[in-house]
Formats: C-alpha cells, sequence, structure tokens
C-alpha cells in the first residue's frame, strides 16, 4: 500500500510541477490571478508531500490526510467552476 500511495503522489507532484513549467496559461485560465494559481499549487505541493510522509512514517494519519487533500482539490476545483460561470456571457432568449 505504501507503495502505491508514493508512485500516485509521484504522479500528482509531476503532474502539478509540469502544469507550470510547461504551460501555465492552461492550468491558469486567462483571466485566473498568476499569484493564486502558484499559491494553491504550492499548499497541494505541500499537502502531497505531507501525505508522502505519512504513506512512509505515519500510516495511521494516512486516511484522514488523503481525504483533506481531496476536500481541498474540490475546493479549488469549485472556485474555478464558479468563476467560469461569472464570466459566460448572458445568453438572450
Amino acid at each position: 500500500m505504501q507503495r502505491g500511495v508514493v508512485s500516485t503522489i509521484d504522479k500528482l507532484e509531476r503532474a502539478l510541477k509540469g502544469s507550470i513549467r510547461y504551460n501555465p496559461a492552461a492550468l491558469v485560465g486567462v483571466d485566473y490571478p498568476l499569484d493564486a494559481a502558484l499559491d494553491a499549487i504550492g499548499v497541494q505541493l505541500a499537502a502531497l508531500e505531507d501525505i508522502r510522509y505519512a504513506a512512509v512514517y505515519a500510516v495511521h494519519e494516512l486516511p484522514s490526510k488523503v481525504r483533506a487533500f481531496t476536500r481541498l482539490v474540490e475546493t479549488y476545483l469549485n472556485a474555478l467552476g464558479e468563476q467560469a460561470t461569472d464570466k459566460q456571457p448572458l445568453r438572450s432568449g
């Protein structure tokens, strides 16, 4: 189980870092503030490192840390969805 968790964390970490390195515009969108996006990614990377540590040294903490990370990602996705909804043009009927 520990190897699987660490492997998954490695993949997520590479994906987050790769998004910044190769195409930040696709990650943050046209109007999304870059500083807020980078802060969000930093928070997510720190949470992934916390999960990695728990997988190796504190397995009993792993379920709560994974749930917290899932909620964190959902919060960011919901915020992005709300922002996208707010910017859609009104349609006249």
